[in-house]
Protein backbone atom coordinates (compact mmCIF):
# COMPACT_ATOMS: atom_id res chain seq x y z
CA UNK A 1 0.00 0.00 0.00
CA UNK A 2 2.73 2.16 0.60
CA UNK A 3 4.53 1.83 -2.23
CA UNK A 4 1.15 2.78 -4.54
CA UNK A 5 0.85 5.75 -2.39
CA UNK A 6 4.33 6.78 -3.21
CA UNK A 7 3.84 5.97 -6.76
CA UNK A 8 0.78 8.16 -6.96
CA UNK A 9 2.89 10.83 -5.25
CA UNK A 10 5.53 10.80 -8.02
CA UNK A 11 2.35 10.30 -10.75
CA UNK A 12 1.14 13.49 -9.79
CA UNK A 13 4.37 15.22 -9.84
CA UNK A 14 5.59 13.88 -12.71
CA UNK A 15 2.29 15.20 -14.53
CA UNK A 16 2.96 18.79 -13.16
CA UNK A 17 5.99 18.51 -14.39
CA UNK A 18 4.95 17.82 -17.97
CA UNK A 19 2.80 20.34 -18.08
CA UNK A 20 5.37 23.11 -16.97
CA UNK A 21 7.33 21.78 -19.66
CA UNK A 22 4.71 21.85 -22.43
CA UNK A 23 3.72 25.27 -21.50
CA UNK A 24 7.85 26.46 -21.51
CA UNK A 25 7.73 24.30 -24.62
CA UNK A 26 5.26 26.54 -26.50
CA UNK A 27 2.16 23.84 -25.79
CA UNK A 28 -1.10 26.89 -25.62
CA UNK A 29 -3.15 26.80 -22.32
CA UNK A 30 -6.47 25.84 -24.58
CA UNK A 31 -4.48 22.90 -25.76
CA UNK A 32 -3.67 21.81 -22.70
CA UNK A 33 -7.20 22.08 -21.08
CA UNK A 34 -9.08 20.40 -24.12
CA UNK A 35 -10.90 17.01 -23.79
CA UNK A 36 -7.37 14.87 -24.54
CA UNK A 37 -5.51 17.76 -23.59
CA UNK A 38 -2.33 16.80 -20.68
CA UNK A 39 -4.51 18.32 -17.65
CA UNK A 40 -7.48 15.74 -18.46
CA UNK A 41 -5.39 12.92 -19.24
CA UNK A 42 -3.73 13.85 -15.24
CA UNK A 43 -7.57 14.09 -14.17
CA UNK A 44 -8.22 10.63 -15.55
CA UNK A 45 -5.06 9.02 -14.23
CA UNK A 46 -5.65 9.86 -10.79
CA UNK A 47 -9.13 9.09 -10.69
CA UNK A 48 -7.13 5.34 -11.66
CA UNK A 49 -4.73 5.26 -9.09
CA UNK A 50 -7.40 6.79 -6.98
CA UNK A 51 -9.81 3.78 -7.32
CA UNK A 52 -7.26 1.16 -7.63
CA UNK A 53 -5.69 2.27 -4.23
CA UNK A 54 -9.47 1.77 -2.69
CA UNK A 55 -10.05 -1.63 -4.36
CA UNK A 56 -6.48 -2.72 -2.53
CA UNK A 57 -7.66 -1.31 0.43
CA UNK A 58 -10.67 -3.41 0.26
CA UNK A 59 -8.86 -5.96 -0.83
CA UNK A 60 -6.57 -6.08 2.52
CA UNK A 61 -9.45 -5.63 4.77
CA UNK A 62 -11.26 -8.79 2.85
CA UNK A 63 -8.19 -10.77 3.50
CA UNK A 64 -7.46 -9.56 7.12
CA UNK A 65 -10.95 -10.56 8.05
CA UNK A 66 -10.47 -14.09 6.21
CA UNK A 67 -7.22 -14.70 8.33
CA UNK A 68 -8.25 -13.44 11.22
CA UNK A 69 -11.47 -16.16 10.56
CA UNK A 70 -8.97 -19.00 9.97
CA UNK A 71 -6.98 -18.30 12.70
CA UNK A 72 -10.33 -19.27 14.53
CA UNK A 73 -10.86 -21.67 12.65
CA UNK A 74 -7.84 -23.49 13.10
CA UNK A 75 -7.97 -23.75 16.81
CA UNK A 76 -10.63 -26.37 16.87
CA UNK A 77 -8.83 -29.63 15.65
CA UNK A 78 -10.52 -31.17 12.39
CA UNK A 79 -10.40 -34.10 13.59
CA UNK A 80 -12.56 -33.54 16.26
CA UNK A 81 -15.98 -35.37 15.77
CA UNK A 82 -19.57 -35.17 17.22
CA UNK A 83 -19.47 -37.57 20.14
CA UNK A 84 -16.23 -36.70 21.40
CA UNK A 85 -15.80 -36.67 24.91
CA UNK A 86 -14.37 -33.10 26.04
CA UNK A 87 -13.23 -32.97 29.65
CA UNK A 88 -14.61 -29.78 30.41
CA UNK A 89 -15.12 -29.07 34.41
CA UNK A 90 -17.77 -26.84 35.70
CA UNK A 91 -15.94 -24.23 38.02
CA UNK A 92 -19.09 -22.17 39.81
CA UNK A 93 -19.23 -22.26 43.42
CA UNK A 94 -22.99 -23.67 43.67
CA UNK A 95 -23.79 -26.63 44.38
CA UNK A 96 -27.53 -27.07 43.98
CA UNK A 97 -30.19 -25.17 42.89
CA UNK A 98 -33.18 -23.49 44.93
CA UNK A 99 -36.57 -23.90 42.72
CA UNK A 100 -39.29 -21.69 43.98
CA UNK A 101 -42.33 -23.03 43.82
CA UNK A 102 -44.10 -19.44 43.07
CA UNK A 103 -41.57 -19.61 39.48
CA UNK A 104 -42.18 -23.18 38.83
CA UNK A 105 -45.93 -23.20 39.76
CA UNK A 106 -45.31 -26.35 42.10
CA UNK A 107 -46.66 -27.22 45.11
CA UNK A 108 -43.39 -26.86 46.90
CA UNK A 109 -39.76 -25.56 47.01
CA UNK A 110 -37.55 -27.81 45.07
CA UNK A 111 -33.42 -28.37 45.15
CA UNK A 112 -31.53 -29.60 42.50
CA UNK A 113 -28.06 -30.97 42.91
CA UNK A 114 -25.39 -30.51 40.82
CA UNK A 115 -24.37 -33.65 38.49
CA UNK A 116 -20.83 -34.93 37.67
CA UNK A 117 -21.52 -35.07 34.00
CA UNK A 118 -20.15 -36.72 30.79
CA UNK A 119 -19.90 -34.10 28.10
CA UNK A 120 -19.44 -34.11 24.38
CA UNK A 121 -19.39 -32.67 21.33
CA UNK A 122 -22.79 -31.70 20.35
CA UNK A 123 -21.77 -29.67 17.03
CA UNK A 124 -18.95 -27.58 15.45
CA UNK A 125 -19.26 -24.15 14.24
CA UNK A 126 -17.50 -21.65 12.36
CA UNK A 127 -15.93 -20.30 15.70
CA UNK A 128 -17.22 -22.22 18.47
CA UNK A 129 -18.11 -26.12 19.53
CA UNK A 130 -20.96 -26.87 21.58
CA UNK A 131 -20.63 -29.54 23.72
CA UNK A 132 -23.47 -31.59 26.06
CA UNK A 133 -23.50 -32.55 29.77
CA UNK A 134 -24.89 -36.15 28.93
CA UNK A 135 -27.80 -36.46 31.44
CA UNK A 136 -27.60 -39.03 34.50
CA UNK A 137 -30.21 -40.44 37.47
CA UNK A 138 -30.56 -37.36 39.69
CA UNK A 139 -33.55 -35.38 41.17
CA UNK A 140 -36.46 -34.82 38.94
CA UNK A 141 -37.81 -31.61 39.28
CA UNK A 142 -41.51 -30.10 38.33
CA UNK A 143 -43.43 -27.33 36.65
CA UNK A 144 -47.23 -26.92 36.85
CA UNK A 145 -49.73 -24.91 35.55
CA UNK A 146 -49.68 -21.48 33.57
CA UNK A 147 -46.79 -20.05 35.91
CA UNK A 148 -44.72 -23.24 35.27
CA UNK A 149 -45.50 -22.71 31.38
CA UNK A 150 -44.54 -18.85 31.47
CA UNK A 151 -41.33 -19.42 33.63
CA UNK A 152 -40.24 -23.12 32.23
CA UNK A 153 -37.80 -21.81 29.36
CA UNK A 154 -36.21 -19.23 32.11
CA UNK A 155 -35.86 -21.51 34.81
CA UNK A 156 -33.89 -23.92 32.83
CA UNK A 157 -32.00 -21.86 31.52
CA UNK A 158 -30.78 -20.28 34.95
CA UNK A 159 -30.69 -23.36 36.71
CA UNK A 160 -28.06 -24.39 33.56
CA UNK A 161 -26.06 -21.59 34.09
CA UNK A 162 -25.90 -21.28 38.29
CA UNK A 163 -24.43 -25.28 38.33
CA UNK A 164 -22.56 -25.54 34.73
CA UNK A 165 -20.63 -22.35 33.98
CA UNK A 166 -17.25 -22.11 33.91
CA UNK A 167 -16.07 -18.38 34.59
CA UNK A 168 -12.28 -18.95 33.57
CA UNK A 169 -13.04 -19.92 30.75
CA UNK A 170 -15.20 -17.34 30.29
CA UNK A 171 -18.73 -19.53 29.31
CA UNK A 172 -21.90 -19.87 30.45
CA UNK A 173 -24.03 -22.96 30.57
CA UNK A 174 -27.84 -23.33 29.22
CA UNK A 175 -30.49 -25.58 28.75
CA UNK A 176 -30.62 -27.50 25.36
CA UNK A 177 -33.78 -26.29 23.26
CA UNK A 178 -35.71 -27.43 20.28
CA UNK A 179 -33.61 -25.38 18.00
CA UNK A 180 -30.46 -27.16 18.98
CA UNK A 181 -32.01 -30.74 17.89
CA UNK A 182 -33.96 -28.78 14.67
CA UNK A 183 -31.02 -27.61 13.00
CA UNK A 184 -29.51 -31.22 12.32
CA UNK A 185 -33.18 -32.40 11.40
CA UNK A 186 -32.58 -33.30 7.82
CA UNK A 187 -35.64 -32.40 4.71
CA UNK A 188 -37.33 -35.86 5.52
CA UNK A 189 -37.49 -34.64 9.22
CA UNK A 190 -38.56 -31.10 8.70
CA UNK A 191 -41.15 -32.35 5.97
CA UNK A 192 -42.82 -34.67 8.39
CA UNK A 193 -43.13 -32.50 10.97
CA UNK A 194 -44.80 -29.51 8.86
CA UNK A 195 -47.51 -32.35 8.29
CA UNK A 196 -47.84 -33.82 11.49
CA UNK A 197 -51.52 -33.99 12.86
CA UNK A 198 -52.58 -35.19 16.23
CA UNK A 199 -56.50 -35.15 16.55
CA UNK A 200 -58.23 -32.30 14.81
CA UNK A 201 -54.80 -30.02 15.48
CA UNK A 202 -52.00 -29.73 12.69
CA UNK A 203 -48.37 -28.72 13.07
CA UNK A 204 -48.36 -25.24 12.19
CA UNK A 205 -52.04 -24.34 11.90
CA UNK A 206 -54.48 -22.41 13.95
CA UNK A 207 -58.21 -23.03 15.60
CA UNK A 208 -59.87 -20.58 17.85
CA UNK A 209 -61.37 -21.75 21.11
CA UNK A 210 -64.85 -19.92 23.12
CA UNK A 211 -65.71 -19.00 26.31
CA UNK A 212 -64.60 -21.01 28.97
CA UNK A 213 -62.02 -23.00 27.10
CA UNK A 214 -60.20 -19.25 25.74
CA UNK A 215 -57.84 -19.29 29.41
CA UNK A 216 -54.19 -18.66 27.84
CA UNK A 217 -51.09 -18.23 30.11
CA UNK A 218 -49.91 -14.82 30.23
CA UNK A 219 -46.88 -15.18 28.51
CA UNK A 220 -48.41 -16.81 25.31
CA UNK A 221 -49.85 -13.52 24.79
CA UNK A 222 -46.76 -11.96 23.78
CA UNK A 223 -46.08 -15.42 21.79
CA UNK A 224 -46.41 -16.18 17.88
CA UNK A 225 -48.96 -18.87 18.38
CA UNK A 226 -51.43 -16.76 19.80
CA UNK A 227 -54.21 -14.58 18.75
CA UNK A 228 -56.86 -12.95 21.50
CA UNK A 229 -60.21 -12.14 20.77
CA UNK A 230 -59.41 -11.77 17.08
CA UNK A 231 -58.98 -14.40 14.18
CA UNK A 232 -55.28 -13.71 13.52
CA UNK A 233 -52.18 -14.47 15.40
CA UNK A 234 -49.45 -12.10 16.86
CA UNK A 235 -47.23 -12.42 14.45
CA UNK A 236 -44.46 -10.67 16.06
CA UNK A 237 -44.37 -12.14 19.59
CA UNK A 238 -41.38 -14.60 20.47
CA UNK A 239 -40.86 -17.24 19.50
CA UNK A 240 -40.99 -21.12 21.38
CA UNK A 241 -37.69 -20.98 23.10
CA UNK A 242 -37.39 -16.85 24.06
CA UNK A 243 -37.23 -17.08 27.91
CA UNK A 244 -39.03 -13.92 28.47
CA UNK A 245 -35.97 -11.66 29.38
CA UNK A 246 -35.62 -9.70 26.26
CA UNK A 247 -39.01 -8.47 25.00
CA UNK A 248 -37.66 -4.99 24.49
CA UNK A 249 -40.66 -2.56 24.74
CA UNK A 250 -43.55 -5.08 25.19
CA UNK A 251 -45.12 -4.30 28.41
CA UNK A 252 -45.38 -6.88 30.75
CA UNK A 253 -47.24 -7.11 34.25
CA UNK A 254 -44.36 -7.94 36.76
CA UNK A 255 -44.27 -8.52 40.17
CA UNK A 256 -41.37 -6.54 42.19
CA UNK A 257 -40.10 -5.80 38.76
CA UNK A 258 -39.23 -9.36 38.09
CA UNK A 259 -39.28 -9.78 34.68
CA UNK A 260 -39.74 -13.80 34.93
CA UNK A 261 -42.77 -13.37 37.61
CA UNK A 262 -46.40 -12.59 36.50
CA UNK A 263 -48.68 -10.71 38.52
CA UNK A 264 -51.64 -13.40 37.07
CA UNK A 265 -50.45 -16.63 36.04
CA UNK A 266 -53.28 -17.06 33.34
CA UNK A 267 -56.00 -14.68 32.15
CA UNK A 268 -59.74 -15.13 30.09
CA UNK A 269 -60.08 -13.61 27.09
CA UNK A 270 -63.13 -11.68 26.62
CA UNK A 271 -64.37 -13.73 23.57
CA UNK A 272 -61.77 -16.33 22.20
CA UNK A 273 -58.18 -17.31 21.91
CA UNK A 274 -57.24 -18.13 18.41
CA UNK A 275 -54.07 -20.65 18.50
CA UNK A 276 -51.10 -22.06 15.77
CA UNK A 277 -49.85 -25.49 17.33
CA UNK A 278 -46.18 -26.02 17.34
CA UNK A 279 -46.59 -29.53 18.95
CA UNK A 280 -45.12 -32.07 17.21
CA UNK A 281 -43.80 -35.31 18.17
CA UNK A 282 -40.63 -37.76 16.94
CA UNK A 283 -40.56 -40.72 17.99
CA UNK A 284 -37.38 -43.31 16.87
CA UNK A 285 -36.93 -41.59 13.90
CA UNK A 286 -32.97 -41.91 13.13
CA UNK A 287 -33.82 -41.50 9.21
CA UNK A 288 -34.69 -37.68 10.67
CA UNK A 289 -30.70 -36.91 11.21
CA UNK A 290 -28.20 -37.72 8.65
CA UNK A 291 -25.85 -37.61 11.90
CA UNK A 292 -25.82 -41.33 13.04
CA UNK A 293 -23.63 -40.03 16.30
CA UNK A 294 -26.34 -36.50 16.59
CA UNK A 295 -29.13 -38.54 16.88
CA UNK A 296 -27.82 -41.13 19.82
CA UNK A 297 -26.40 -38.37 22.18
CA UNK A 298 -30.15 -36.77 22.19
CA UNK A 299 -32.03 -40.13 22.16
CA UNK A 300 -29.61 -42.48 23.13
CA UNK A 301 -29.94 -41.45 26.85
CA UNK A 302 -32.53 -43.86 29.10
CA UNK A 303 -33.13 -40.46 31.24
CA UNK A 304 -35.74 -38.20 30.29
CA UNK A 305 -34.99 -34.67 30.13
CA UNK A 306 -36.69 -30.79 29.73
CA UNK A 307 -36.46 -29.06 26.74
CA UNK A 308 -36.44 -25.31 26.88
CA UNK A 309 -38.76 -24.85 24.58
CA UNK A 310 -42.76 -24.50 24.89
CA UNK A 311 -45.40 -25.79 23.00
CA UNK A 312 -49.10 -25.57 22.08
CA UNK A 313 -51.39 -28.62 21.01
CA UNK A 314 -55.25 -27.93 19.95
CA UNK A 315 -57.59 -30.91 20.80
CA UNK A 316 -61.05 -30.35 19.92
CA UNK A 317 -61.91 -28.59 23.12
CA UNK A 318 -58.89 -27.00 24.40
CA UNK A 319 -55.35 -26.08 23.94
CA UNK A 320 -52.93 -27.86 26.12
CA UNK A 321 -49.62 -25.70 26.73
CA UNK A 322 -46.72 -27.50 27.94
CA UNK A 323 -42.87 -27.50 27.72
CA UNK A 324 -40.97 -29.71 25.71
CA UNK A 325 -39.12 -32.88 26.77
CA UNK A 326 -36.79 -36.01 25.45
CA UNK A 327 -37.94 -39.05 26.82
CA UNK A 328 -35.64 -42.06 25.64
CA UNK A 329 -35.79 -41.74 21.62
CA UNK A 330 -38.72 -39.36 22.11
CA UNK A 331 -39.13 -35.80 21.25
CA UNK A 332 -42.27 -35.04 23.14
CA UNK A 333 -43.54 -32.26 25.60
CA UNK A 334 -45.74 -32.27 29.28
CA UNK A 335 -49.04 -30.87 29.87
CA UNK A 336 -48.92 -27.99 32.23
CA UNK A 337 -52.26 -26.19 31.53
CA UNK A 338 -55.61 -26.55 29.71
CA UNK A 339 -57.31 -24.01 28.14
CA UNK A 340 -59.99 -24.90 30.36
CA UNK A 341 -58.39 -23.51 33.42
CA UNK A 342 -57.19 -26.75 34.66
CA UNK A 343 -53.56 -26.84 36.18
CA UNK A 344 -51.30 -30.37 35.30
CA UNK A 345 -48.21 -31.30 37.17
CA UNK A 346 -46.99 -34.21 35.47
CA UNK A 347 -43.82 -36.57 35.89
CA UNK A 348 -40.74 -34.92 36.53
CA UNK A 349 -37.86 -34.16 34.46
CA UNK A 350 -33.85 -33.34 34.56
CA UNK A 351 -32.16 -30.91 33.01
CA UNK A 352 -29.74 -30.87 30.03
CA UNK A 353 -27.10 -28.66 30.00
CA UNK A 354 -25.01 -26.85 26.70
CA UNK A 355 -21.85 -25.08 27.16
CA UNK A 356 -20.64 -23.03 23.95
CA UNK A 357 -16.66 -23.31 23.89
CA UNK A 358 -15.69 -19.93 22.12
CA UNK A 359 -12.59 -19.90 19.62
CA UNK A 360 -10.22 -18.81 22.49
CA UNK A 361 -10.14 -22.52 23.46
CA UNK A 362 -7.58 -24.41 22.98
CA UNK A 363 -7.26 -28.06 22.84
CA UNK A 364 -5.24 -30.58 23.18
CA UNK A 365 -5.70 -34.53 23.09
CA UNK A 366 -7.83 -36.64 20.20
CA UNK A 367 -11.11 -38.47 19.42
CA UNK A 368 -10.26 -41.42 21.02
CA UNK A 369 -8.58 -39.97 23.93
CA UNK A 370 -10.79 -36.95 24.31
CA UNK A 371 -10.28 -33.33 24.56
CA UNK A 372 -8.56 -31.36 26.90
CA UNK A 373 -9.30 -27.29 26.79
CA UNK A 374 -7.85 -24.25 28.56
Amino acid sequence: MKRLKEQGITLVALVVTIIILLILSGVTLNIALSENGIFNKAKKATEKYQKAQTNEEELIIDLEQEIDTLSSEQKIPTEMQIGDVVHYITDTKETSYTLKSEKSGYDMDQIITKQTLEWKVLSKNNDSVDIIGIPTKGESFYFKGATGYNNGVYLLDEICEELYSNNKLGVKARSIDLQDIESKMNKKGKEDRDEYIQGVGQYGKTKDYLGDYAYYPNLAKYEEILGIDEDKINEKGIGESDDGTNLGDIEIPLVENDRNNYINSRTKANNNITVKMNYYKVSSKSEYFDDNNFYNLIFGSEEQYWIASRFSRCETDVVKFGIRLVNNSKLSGRDLFYSNDEALSPNGSRVCPIVSLKSNIEYTGSSSEGWNIK
